[in-house]
């Protein structure tokens, strides 16, 4: 799957800007990192974070 896919693929299953960043986080994208220093601790990093590491996906008592 290319990088394009992945893009059109959040962009359709996502409802707002926050959810967006977590579907391109659970996409596998990975951002470049002046992306994540300039919004490090930011919801938009954390929603990123979330769908990267599937944080967002299992609840608490569910992970490992």
């Amino acid at each position: 799957m290319t990088i394009i896919s992945k893009l059109k693929t959040a962009y359709a299953t996502s409802s707002g800007l926050l959810d967006l960043f977590f579907h391109i986080g659970y996409q596998g994208i990975l951002l470049p990192v002046f992306f994540r220093k300039i919004f490090a601790k930011t919801s938009i990093h954390k929603a990123w974070l979330s769908g990267f590491y599937g944080g967002g996906i299992l609840g608490v008592l569910d992970r490992n």
